[in-house]
């Protein structure tokens, strides 16, 4: 039986926290009525309702993962992309071994981080750096998706979308789209969805149930032992995301990055290559603060 993580109260993620919980269970081959049961009685107290919660988060946890049915009537469909299959295998967090990083690490923080350029760190410039002029996908709220391409102009780069206000962007994914849209897995027609995502460019880690930021830090710091991290933004909130570079990476080596960070406590969805992670420089609807972008390594 695995040991759940505490539940927040409403307002503080309960939604996000029943969402992971699920996950892990259904790794562990826990029935739905299992899952119902016990996160209804962990979720006690929370001030928020679960119920729906867990069900739609058991329908859409098994369509990710492939296995079996949800709640609803039809059977749940099998992805066919198959780097959604590393979330059966990911190892749950090991707190001996997250112990024994931070440590080791314990005198790591921003103001020794190795190689910061310390530069002005300029939202357009950093996106053309990571993307050149490939497609990306944006979007404004977790259900809004704009496809754009960045352009340079007199050295002024720029969306070649002049529908996008930057100012509203809070997403994005961290890997180049393929076109326009995509029929995903469902049959219907979408534009943020695996079919429609390229080959991964980049690892996005992000550790938002640890709430020392200096522990998350330390973290990320141990992770680029492993692959060259590119970016840590804020996300407005409580977590660092770390950009890590996998660009022709063997699938193989990208999934042991991965699952030394979720051992270490990381989120274990942004894995899946159409996830949407912090736009850099964006302002978190929700809490009214600037995702700031706090390292960058440019021009690799």
């Amino acid at each position: 039986m695995i040991k759940l993580d505490q539940c927040p109260k409403a307002g503080e993620g309960v939604n996000r926290w029943v969402n992971i919980q699920v996950l892990r269970m259904l790794r562990y081959n826990y029935t739905n009525a299992e899952i119902y049961t016990q996160l209804i009685a962990a979720a006690q107290g929370c001030g928020r309702d679960v119920r729906n919660d867990i069900t739609h988060s058991i329908d859409t946890g098994r369509m990710y993962l492939g296995i079996g049915k949800g709640f609803g009537e039809s059977p749940v469909i099998a992805p066919a992309y198959n780097d959604l299959d590393i979330l059966k295998d990911l190892p749950p967090v090991d707190l001996q071994f997250q112990k024994s990083i931070l440590e080791q690490n314990q005198e790591i923080n921003l103001s020794n981080w190795p190689e910061d350029k310390r530069i002005e760190y300029k939202t357009m410039n950093i996106l053309y750096d990571l993307f050149g002029s490939h497609r990306i996908c944006i979007g404004y709220q977790q259900n809004h998706s704009i496809i754009t391409e960045l352009t340079e102009v007199n050295s002024v780069i720029r969306f070649a979308s002049k529908r996008i206000n930057l100012g509203l962007c809070q997403f994005i994914v961290p890997t180049p789209m393929v076109g326009d849209y995509a029929i995903n897995k469902t049959g219907k027609r979408a534009v943020r969805c695996l079919k429609n995502t390229g080959q991964r460019w980049f690892l996005v880690i992000e550790f938002d149930h640890i709430p020392s930021q200096d522990d998350q830090i330390r973290l990320h710091f141990e992770l680029a032992k492993y692959r060259e991290l590119r970016m840590l933004i804020f996300s407005g909130n409580k977590s660092i995301h770390g950009w890590y570079d996998v660009y022709q990476q063997p699938k193989k080596e990208s999934k042991e990055v991965m699952k030394t960070a979720t051992r270490l406590g990381a989120d274990p969805m942004t894995w899946i290559r159409c996830q949407y992670v912090r736009f850099p420089g964006g302002v978190n609807s929700k809490t009214r603060t600037r995702q700031e972008i706090i390292y960058y390594n440019y021009g690799k």
